[in-house]
């Protein structure tokens, strides 16, 4: 009779040990999913950052992109155009106005670049 005893316990431990690790892994799912992948870390990190300057045609925070006119872009060998880009978070385009001029940051995600970091120039350039 010491078996069943036995038995009952080694199914108690085993049960409480699978809702545990069941409550970990959800616990790091939560975790993860609030914070950027390694593989996003290390996009941001090794991607290169481009530089540019130019004026805002418009501005769109619902979809997360701006229309510039932007100078040449040296590190791209880009000449002057005007191009609509996404930003990487819409909150960059809040105090973004049309026929604003602004200096601007971009990186290449996958077939297009994401506008990373947006501003008005301090002094705006002298045509």
């Amino acid at each position: 009779m010491k078996t069943l005893p036995s038995v009952l316990a080694l199914t108690l431990f085993l049960s409480v040990s699978v809702q545990a690790d069941e409550a970990m892994h959800n616990m790091s799912g939560m975790k993860e999913s609030a914070m950027p992948s390694s593989k996003e870390k290390t996009q941001d990190a090794t991607t290169p950052t481009h530089h540019g300057q130019g004026t805002v045609n418009s501005v769109d925070v619902t979809t997360g992109k701006v229309n510039l006119s932007h100078e040449p872009i040296e590190s791209l060998g880009w000449k002057n155009m005007t191009m609509g880009f996404p930003v990487q978070n819409p909150a960059l385009l809040k105090n973004i106005k049309p026929g604003a001029q602004v200096e601007f940051d971009l990186q290449k995600r996958g077939d297009a670049y994401l506008i990373t970091s947006i501003k008005p120039l301090e002094k705006p350039v002298q045509n």
